[in-house]
């Protein structure tokens, strides 16, 4: 190259030349040895990613770099800062990134995390006492995805049962991408009521 300036862009010895365009010819030189550090970070879950709905997803930033210097990180979300650490738990929907400095060099990596909406059934407390005769209304919640219940009196496959029977009741709940499951417990008891003479 001839120019009077060089753009680097690789590691290597550069040299250069200088030659004056008068006479008499003096010739200059002189050369430089160029390397550049390596600073590269990832999330590796690629550019999106689809979890289902309660779902809290770990994200860490790996790093890979040539560079001994101290590590800053700053992740964001839609835009705004959200942490500092190396690490980051999402559990909402929107963009996140990572920029990572160290030294003079600054990398980034980015995902955007979606969820599928799955309602967690809520079958009151785990174990729940009724007076004999009474009964139950559970609720898988979730219409129209596959319903699994196990009762005392075996499996039903609908969104709510009546639950009149002492035991364990379970239900699991599938959307075709996401799977939710609750658990109740019921036990009777007998209130007897004696009138005196």
């Amino acid at each position: 190259d001839t120019a009077s300036t060089y753009t680097v862009t690789n590691d290597g010895l550069y040299k250069a030349l200088g030659l004056n365009s008068t006479s008499p010819k003096c010739y200059t030189a002189d050369s430089t040895s160029i390397k550049y550090n390596i600073l590269s970070v990832s999330l590796g879950l690629g550019s999106a990613l689809t979890l289902c709905q309660g779902v809290t997803q770990n994200m860490f930033a790996n790093i890979s770099t040539t560079v001994n210097d101290t590590k800053f990180y700053q992740w964001y979300k839609d835009g705004a800062p959200i942490g500092s650490e190396s690490n980051y738990a999402a559990d909402s929907p929107g963009k996140y990134w990572v920029v990572v400095n160290v030294g003079q060099c600054i990398a980034s990596d980015t995902v955007t995390i979606s969820y599928i909406p799955i309602s967690q059934p809520n079958l009151g407390p785990v174990d729940t006492i009724l007076c004999r005769g009474d009964s139950i209304l559970l609720n898988a919640l979730n219409p129209g995805a596959k319903y699994t219940w196990s009762t005392p009196n075996g499996l039903l496959f609908t969104q709510q049962i009546t639950a009149n029977t002492a035991g364990p009741y379970s239900v699991k709940v599938d959307n075709g991408k996401c799977e939710v499951s609750a658990a109740i417990n019921l036990t009777y008891i007998d209130i007897n009521v004696a009138f005196g003479n």
